[in-house]
């Protein structure tokens, strides 16, 4: 799915300041307020929810040692921290992509 995104946002050609500019501040381009809000409910919670519900189930952990809860969120953190970077990767080919074509 990803390697898609990707390659139709290739395709797309973007702007590629205009991707670093948007990443740092933020701006939605008048009239495109109801595709901001398609694409948050559509594309970006969808990812993160999915991704957030499989590293907590199954993580199992003996709660009574609290070594091993530390080491859990450690772990867990890091997991995180891979799985939210992948779906802002792809979440940013989306939307860089339909910006392109809009």
């Amino acid at each position: 799915m990803a390697v898609s995104f990707f390659i139709n946002m290739t395709v797309s050609d973007p702007d590629i300041s205009e991707i670093a500019y948007g990443t740092i501040v933020p701006t939605i381009p008048s009239g495109a307020l109801a595709a901001a809000v398609g694409l948050v409910g559509a594309v970006i919670m969808p990812h993160n929810l999915f991704l957030h519900s499989s590293l907590v189930l199954t993580r199992k952990v003996d709660e009574t040692d609290k070594r091993a809860v530390n080491d859990a969120n450690i772990y867990y953190a890091i997991e995180s921290s891979i799985s939210l970077f992948i779906s802002f990767l792809i979440n940013m080919s989306v939307i860089a992509t339909f910006a392109a074509y809009s």
